[in-house]
């Protein structure tokens, strides 16, 4: 019958506290416990120099701004001072029972990539306090659900943020006991270079004129088991974005994981910071990694293509961290021509697949050898592919690597996932690892659907194993839309759509854009105008009739959600929605819908900003 599809191995012992202290503490120097106890030869080999005080580690390539290693723990001390000034303080601790987190007083940071955010969310870690890192592409109606859910007692926002936050703030559904105090951080003036107190009341900077904490607020190893450090955001398939709780003993074991999986890395990395910190790709594999390997990040508030480019050539970026239609750009696009991509020695594309032909165009055209990974908010880092030649990779594009060092997979069956599969069957994908969540905010319910208690984590994911230890996904059992690697649950957009006084009935889907390598959400509207359904289940609509409700659509959503979670992949008009006996949309047959389809973004999607 053959072997059960198990691979991978449990990280082994790593003793660990409050984050700040550990991701300060030089865990990867040469001769440090992380490095002797690593499981491989090669892992262990895989030491580096302590980090300097005066090493450069963040740096806009905006204004020249530049927070260096000493720079950067000094400040996120003057941080956590002034956080335990305003009266945040760390919970009391708790005996850790169950899934029940500790989640102290929480620090909302609504912010674009920038050097404040290091250091606020450092700060808040060093505090002993709880973050939870929101888009800021969200709209105030979605930060009031997010307000509700944590009830933050402080919020860090931009300039341009602070509207939509004192929106969310007046809402209803933000239902607030206490107001949380909001602090903005002034980009405009471009002059961060060091926290100071001489800054305007509500300037974040107030938080450094209480001189510094001297040092992080300490934990034992089962309080950081249990002391949830960061608050992620995951879409579910209920249609409302979940919290996805992490404590300190989550983020370290994430680091160490992805450091021991990606040997190509050294003392002197040299990054592009353009991945959303507040995703779980971003801030793993970029930001927590910062202190603890001493890489310099050039950090780019968002992605553009002239800019990214320029900047490889410039910094000579060693390493890549991107999404796949970053992937299709290099390989494509005119605007990679002439560029200098000698000093970039690896790239990691994750959030979405990436197909072989892009893999094998990228390498072609710029001697960039791209693997891909699979994360997920809820574990960290999962698996990726390690150990290939440049000229293997397009072939093993279907498939996502191996499992990570420190990380347990198997494929269960969909409809048991007590019952482990064999090698090369296809099933659910369950995920066991140190850095995985303690559990999903206020939600014990999804908590159970997910996570068992022997700690593996359904992800939703089909997919298998073959006798290597190599994952291939091959789809997906929740219908999660990921737009350039962002989630959209397809049931959010319906519930907002079904509040609409034109929409009856409402499915959405995605449809893959090849050329851009993404999903994007697009909807089958059933009209609430009884002769429009009458002439689409005759043929006969007007067409001039369906243009005008699509674009009434259109504007009903772009106003109510984010820009990523638009209809990009357009509309389709029907007059029924195919569902089950039990009242179930039957997505994978709404494809086959016959209606008639309108464009509302007429434009490339990879030419819309997201």
């Amino acid at each position: 019958m053959g072997d059960l599809a198990i691979a991978g191995k449990p990280l082994g012992s790593l003793r660990t506290g409050n984050a700040f202290s550990f991701l300060f503490s030089n865990p990867f120097e040469v001769g440090s416990e992380v490095i002797k106890q690593a499981p491989s030869e090669k892992s262990r080999a895989h030491g580096i120099p302590r980090i300097p005080l005066d090493k450069p580690v963040l740096v806009d390539p905006l204004s020249g701004a530049c927070s260096t290693w000493g720079q950067l723990r000094d400040d996120s001390l003057l941080v956590a001072a002034g956080l335990h000034a305003c009266g945040l303080r760390p919970a009391k601790s708790v005996p850790y029972v169950g899934r029940t987190p500790t989640v102290s007083s929480v620090v909302m940071i609504h912010l674009p990539n920038c050097l404040e955010f290091a250091t606020l969310l450092f700060g808040t870690l060093a505090a002993g306090l709880t973050a939870t890192l929101v888009s800021s592409a969200l709209t105030s109606e979605e930060l009031a659900r997010t307000i509700e859910m944590v009830e933050p007692s402080l919020i860090v926002t931009s300039e341009d943020g602070s509207s939509l936050i004192m929106e969310a703030l007046k809402s209803p559904k933000a239902r607030l006991i206490n107001t949380p105090k909001v602090l903005l951080v002034y980009r405009s003036s471009q002059r961060y270079s060091r926290c100071t107190s001489n800054s305007a009341s509500n300037d974040w900077q107030q938080l450094c004129s209480q001189g510094s904490l001297g040092s992080p607020v300490a934990f034992t190893e089962n309080e950081a088991q249990c002391r949830t450090a960061i608050i992620l955001w995951s879409s579910g398939t209920s249609g409302k974005p979940k919290g996805v709780v992490l404590p300190h003993s989550a983020l370290n074991a994430s680091v160490v994981i992805a450091w021991h999986s990606s040997l190509t890395w050294g003392a002197d990395e040299k990054w592009l910071g353009f991945v959303p910190f507040y995703h779980t790709f971003g801030l793993t594999n970029i930001l927590l990694l910062t202190p603890a390997c001493g890489a310099t990040v050039y950090v780019m508030p968002k992605y553009e293509p002239k800019a990214f480019l320029s900047h490889i050539q410039y910094y000579r970026i060693t390493s890549l961290h991107m999404a796949p239609p970053v992937a299709v750009m290099l390989a494509k696009s005119e605007l990679s021509k002439g560029v200098n991509f000698e000093s970039v020695k690896s790239a990691l594309s994750g959030g979405a697949p990436l197909a072989g032909e892009v893999v094998s165009l990228l390498y072609k055209n710029t001697k960039i050898a791209v693997m891909c990974g699979y994360g997920l908010s809820e574990c960290g880092p999962v698996s990726n592919q390690r150990d290939l030649h440049p000229e293997e990779l397009a072939e093993h594009a279907d498939n996502v690597g191996m499992p990570m060092v420190g990380v347990e997979l198997k494929i269960a069956a969909i409809n048991d996932s007590t019952k482990t599969l064999r090698i090369g069957e296809e099933g659910e994908i369950l995920v066991r690892t140190a850095g995985s969540m303690t559990c999903y905010l206020k939600n014990p319910e999804a908590t159970n659907e997910s996570l068992d208690h022997n700690g593996w984590y359904r992800t939703g994911d089909i997919g298998k194993i073959d006798s290597r230890g190599i994952v291939t996904i091959t789809g997906r059992v929740k219908e999660i839309i990921k737009v350039k690697g962002l989630q959209v649950a397809p049931s959010e957009l319906e519930n907002l759509l079904l509040e609409s006084p034109l929409v009856a009935d409402v499915a959405v889907s995605s449809i893959y854009d090849r050329s851009r390598q993404t999903e994007f959400p697009r909807a089958y509207v059933v009209p609430m105008d009884p002769v429009l359904r009458k002439q689409l289940a005759g043929g006969s609509a007007s067409r001039h009739s369906l243009i005008k409700l699509a674009q009434k659509v259109k504007e009903w959503t772009e106003q109510r959600s984010a820009n990523y979670k638009w209809l990009r992949g357009n509309i389709v008009f029907v007059n029924e929605i195919p569902k089950s006996p039990a009242g179930k949309i039957l997505r994978r047959i709404l494809k086959d819908s016959a209606g008639e389809e309108v464009v509302i973004y007429p434009d490339p999607p990879g030419r819309s900003k997201l």
